[in-house]
C-alpha cells in the first residue's frame, strides 16, 4: 500500500513570490553541514530600510518581516516560540529576527526595533504543530520516506525512497549523519555478538530503531538493568551518538514530573538517562502519559505553559529498578520491576556482557 503523509491534495505549496523553500543544489564535495545553534540569516538592506534626513537608515518592520520569510522558512509552534527551518529540519529560533537584523544591519542595529518586526512576523505566518512524524527519518543528506503502510494505516517500512529535505514535513529530528546504502558496522555487530546472545541482540535491535522510529506505537519505555560494568551505559553512549545530543534530553525518570523538564521534551526524539539512583519514583502520572503518547502542559522558564504531544522514547538504565507508587501495595524492587512490565513499560535487564544476569531477555508486557 503506498503511503503519503500529505494525502490526496499533496504538501501544501509554498508563499507566492520567491520561493523560501526551494532546496539548493548541494556540493557532492562540500563536506556534511554541521547544524548552527543559532539560524544564520543575511538579509539585503535596501529590502527593509531607508535613508533618513542625517544619513541614517529607518527600518520598516514589514518589509524587514517579509525579509526574513524569504530567507527561510519560519513558524510558530504551540510553545509560542519561532521556530526556523534551516540546515534540513525544524529548530527552535526564538532570536531569529534579533539574529537577522543585527547581522544584516550592523552598527545601525538597536535592539529596540527586534519586538515591532517580531509581532508583525506572527501575523504573516502559520502556526507548526511540533508532533511526531513515523513516515520519515531525517538525516544529513536528505530523508527516508516509508512508501508502504501496515493494515492499520501507519507507516510499516517495508519499503522506503530517499527524499530531499522538506520543510513541509515539519520534522525536527534530524539524525546527525548521512544515509548510505553501502554502510556497515562490523564492530558493533561484533559487540552485540560477544556480548548478548542470539535473542538479545534482536531486542538491542529492536530497540535502537525504536529511538530511531519518530512516535511512542508500541508505547513501552526501556529500562537497562545489570550490575555495575555490565556495558548497559555503553550501549546507552551508542544510542545517544546515533540520535545526537541536539536530539536528545537527559531526565532522570525520577524527575519527569517537573513542568520545566517536560518542556525540555518538546521536540526531542529520545531522553536517555543511565544509572539512575535509588531514590522513589513519586509520581508516575506523568511517566504513564509520555509512554501512551497523551499531550501534557509544559512550561519554558518565564513564558506562558502550554500543551504538546511528547514523541521522545524513555530509555534508562539502573542497577536496581528504583521504588516507586505504580502499586502502593507492592513496596520491594522485585514486586515494582514486575510492575513495570505492565503495559505502561518494558523493562529488559540487559547482559551487555556475559556477567550480567540474563533476568529477562525479551520485551515483556
Amino acid at each position: 500500500m503506498s503511503y503519503d503523509p500529505w494525502g490526496p491534495a499533496g504538501p501544501p505549496e509554498p508563499p507566492d513570490g520567491d520561493d523560501p523553500w526551494e532546496d539548493q543544489p548541494a556540493d557532492p564535495d562540500a563536506p556534511p553541514p554541521e547544524l548552527s545553534r543559532h539560524v544564520r540569516v543575511q538579509l539585503d538592506l535596501a529590502s527593509f530600510t531607508t535613508a533618513t534626513k542625517r544619513g541614517g537608515l529607518r527600518m520598516l518592520p514589514r518589509s524587514a518581516a517579509t525579509a526574513i520569510l524569504r530567507a527561510l522558512p519560519v513558524a510558530v509552534a504551540e510553545d509560542g516560540r519561532f521556530w526556523a527551518h534551516w540546515d534540513g529540519v525544524w529548530r527552535p529560533a526564538p532570536g531569529v529576527v534579533r539574529y537577522a537584523l543585527a547581522g544584516s544591519m550592523g552598527n545601525e542595529y538597536r535592539p529596540d526595533l527586534v519586538k515591532g518586526v517580531e509581532d508583525i512576523l506572527r501575523t504573516m505566518i502559520g502556526d507548526m504543530t511540533v508532533t511526531s512524524h513515523p513516515g520519515f527519518i531525517n538525516l544529513r543528506n536528505g530523508m527516508l520516506r516509508s512508501t508502504t503502510t501496515d493494515r492499520y494505516g501507519a507507516p510499516s517500512w517495508a519499503d522506503w525512497e530517499k527524499i530531499d529535505h522538506r520543510p513541509q514535513a515539519h520534522s525536527t529530528v534530524q539524525l546527525p549523519h548521512e544515509y548510505s546504502t553501502t554502510a556497515e558496522c562490523p564492530e558493533f555487530d561484533r559487540y552485540l555478538a560477544g556480548s548478548l546472545t542470539e535473542e538479545g541482540v534482536l531486542l538491542a535491535w529492536e530497540i535502537i530503531a525504536a529511538c530511531i522510529y519518530s512516535g511512542i506505537p508500541a508505547q513501552r519505555a526501556v529500562m537497562l538493568q545489570g550490575p555495575p560494568g555490565c556495558g548497559k551505559s555503553q550501549f546507552l553512549d551508542v544510542i545517544t551518538g546515533l540520535l545526537g545530543e541536539t536530539n536528545t534530553t537527559h531526565i532522570p525518570l525520577q524527575n519527569l514530573a517537573d513542568r520545566f523538564n517536560v518542556a525540555q521534551l518538546h521536540g526531542k526524539a529520545l531522553n536517555v538517562h543511565a544509572d539512575l539512583d535509588q531514590a522513589g519514583i513519586g509520581e508516575t502520572g506523568t511517566f504513564k502519559t509520555m509512554v501512551t503518547g497523551d499531550s501534557l502542559t509544559a512550561e519554558h522558564k518565564g513564558q506562558n505553559p502550554f500543551q504538546f504531544t511528547p514523541f521522545a522514547t524513555l530509555l534508562f538504565s539502573a542497577n536496581t529498578v528504583p521504588p516507586s507508587d505504580l502499586d502502593a501495595s507492592r513496596s520491594t524492587c522485585s514486586n515494582n520491576v514486575e510492575k513495570f512490565r505492565q503495559p505502561r513499560s518494558c523493562v529488559s535487564p540487559y547482559p551487555l556482557t556475559r556477567r550480567c544476569a540474563l533476568a529477562n531477555s525479551t520485551a515483556t508486557g
